[in-house]
């Protein structure tokens, strides 16, 4: 429809006329509490002209009547290029409901010193009640540094992520690392001794990042003499299907160089969105998984388990995280749930389809 043919909104204005008193009146009776401060036929007077008039408050009139806003703003450090991010919106999203609480989408481009600040103001001055912000990761450290900076606002703000201390603020560790440690014990179920795993984030010590997958990896793997350096293959994970698919072919190219009692057996990817990714890379080279290799990856991502072969994965329970996040920032709001969940226990678990085979160590 033509905006000239749009029918126009009823406003405060029109039902201050329609009900012949000043517009200071019926925002008094309709949206700021104040009705008692009238008499009986001006209040009839003016709900009768709402009624013929079919006037509805906006949101914004409604929170100034109550005071608040039932808003709590999300900010995303990582994009939806990766759709782990977009099924966690969903499930924050989700879990806020149960505390009657809206929520508010901002994502941040960049990981870059402002980014975060940017983001977070914009949200506060839209009027949210409160802030989630994650995942957040040690190596965030423009991140990390704003959101400590954001503390002295006073807006309630619960991080996610891989830190514990750092941000000074209340924050839900996701416990990868822990996932890391079970992913790999896996493998190492299933007979695998030459185990690959990529790609890993750079900084000085990688494979040793407190809290992050890598350093649940590294840390079993080490502990049974395993840890092949020259298998684990740096890069920066941007959620970028074209990254996850160079990644994916230099480890093929390289798979395929080697002799073949050198080969790994296993790969461990960092996540799904990577593992689909070197599904087709292998695919096209003429590796066959899971008779070649096998391949994991990580985050039970839904389309995992329509690949070919399906993907063996890992659930890291971020539906109980997400529902512990929502809980916390709601206690800080000052809200209680419609119906109290029972806590249940965070513990990620594989998923067994189809990408990994048992072998007899060599």
């Amino acid at each position: 429809m033509p905006r000239s043919e749009r029918p126009a909104r009823v406003t405060l204005k029109d039902v201050a006329a329609h009900a012949g008193v000043s517009v200071g009146t019926v925002s008094d009776i309709v949206n700021r509490g104040l009705s008692d401060n009238y008499a009986e036929p001006t209040r009839q007077r003016v709900h009768r002209s709402i009624d013929q008039l079919g006037y509805r408050p906006t949101r914004a009139a409604q929170n100034l009547k109550r005071g608040r806003t039932d808003t709590i703003g999300i900010a995303l450090t990582r994009g939806f290029d990766n759709p782990y991010y977009a099924r966690l919106f969903d499930t924050i999203k989700r879990a806020l409901g149960r505390y009657q609480l809206s929520s508010e989408l901002m994502v941040l481009d960049n990981q870059q010193r402002g980014e975060a600040r940017r983001v977070c103001d914009g949200m506060i001055s839209h009027g949210v009640e409160g802030l989630i912000v994650g995942p957040v990761y040690y190596w965030d450290k423009p991140i990390l540094e704003e959101l400590r900076d954001q503390k002295r606002v006073g807006v309630p703000t619960v991080t996610f992520g891989a830190v514990r201390d750092e941000v000074g603020m209340h924050n839900v560790f996701m416990g990868d690392d822990q996932g890391g440690v079970v992913l790999t014990e896996y493998l190492l179920s299933m007979g695998h001794r030459r185990i690959a795993y990529f790609p890993i984030h750079p900084p000085d010590k990688a494979h040793l990042d407190r809290g992050s997958l890598q350093e649940g990896v590294t840390r079993v793997l080490e502990a049974r003499g395993l840890f092949d350096e020259d298998w684990v293959f740096l890069g920066f994970d941007l959620g970028r299907f074209k990254d996850s698919f160079e990644y994916a072919q230099a480890f093929a190219h390289r798979w395929l160089d080697a002799r073949e009692t050198d080969r790994p057996t296993a790969v461990i990817c960092k996540t799904d969105q990577i593992a689909i990714t070197a599904l087709a890379v292998f695919h096209r080279l003429g590796i066959r998984v899971p008779e070649d290799l096998s391949v994991i990856g990580y985050d039970n991502l839904p389309e995992s388990a329509y690949t070919i072969p399906a993907l063996t994965t890992v659930d890291n329970a971020i539906d109980q995280r997400m529902a512990q996040v929502a809980e916390d920032i709601a206690t800080m709001v000052g809200r209680t749930p419609v119906e109290p969940a029972p806590r249940q226990a965070v513990i990620p678990k594989v998923i067994e389809r189809d990408s990994v085979k048992a072998i007899t160590p060599g």
